[in-house]
């Protein structure tokens, strides 16, 4: 009966691609003490298992899923990103240039010491920094190489594999800095927190009082137009 099962997810990747998708789902929604994987990371995790069944999903398959999974990224962090260029874009840009060139170094300093290939190496850097963005282009450039159709095919794999793998180590790295950080600037959160609370509930009054109309400040403004309507 497995033997019947296996045949049938082989013939039918599809039915394995979605499958993924619902387990994938399911983990990332489990919470152990607050904390839950997510729905992107259970999917790797998911995808993962599943393909030790030797599943070939279609080229074409493969690039519009991918295709898909990048506007849907791009789609929901576009506006923000752009938002936050009108606000302080310059500080942004160095640090995303700092991060991504850090990043990158170690990656190809690992791959160096520890012997990886290039596929591993580029999924160690896409997973590790989680960026999906890294897996096309990475594709792109193995399929350039000179070397076997074999070859080519086992450097995507590990490539997935690298990918997946370090995500989740991605992920929660990226908790476990936000948890250390306020300790390290010696910021209260609590504090912080309730401090924005009461400027954000009109409790305290604002350092800058935002001007409604030239040559007014906002308390002013607000009790003109009150008048005006009354």
């Amino acid at each position: 009966m497995i033997h019947d099962i296996v045949t049938v997810c082989r013939t039918y990747p599809q039915i394995v691609i979605f499958l993924a998708l619902a387990l994938g789902y399911f983990i990332g929604r489990i919470k152990i003490r607050g904390f839950n994987l997510g729905a992107t990371t259970g999917c790797l995790l998911a995808a993962l298992v599943l393909g030790q069944i030797g599943v070939e999903v279609p080229g074409l398959l493969k690039t519009v899923g991918f295709a898909l999974f990048i506007f849907a990224i791009g789609y929901k962090v576009g506006p923000q990103f752009f938002g936050g260029l009108q606000k302080e874009g310059l500080h942004y840009l160095w640090i995303s240039l700092v991060v991504a060139v850090t990043g990158l170094i170690t990656a190809i300093c690992l791959g160096k010491i520890f012997g990886f290939d290039q596929g591993t190496t580029a999924g160690l850097l896409g997973g590790a920094m989680t960026q999906s963005a890294v897996i096309g282009t990475a594709e792109g450039a193995i399929k350039h190489l000179a070397i076997s159709v074999a070859e080519k095919a086992t450097l995507e794999s590990n490539l997935a594999v690298a990918y997946a793998i370090t995500y989740v180590f991605g992920t929660a790295g990226l908790i476990v800095f936000f948890k250390l950080l306020p300790g390290l600037l010696r910021i209260d959160l609590k504090s912080q927190a309730k401090k924005l609370e009461q400027e954000m509930s009109g409790e305290m009054k604002p350092k800058r009082v935002p001007l409604f109309f030239p040559g007014t400040t906002g308390s002013t403004s607000a009790l003109t137009v009150s008048r005006t309507n009354g």
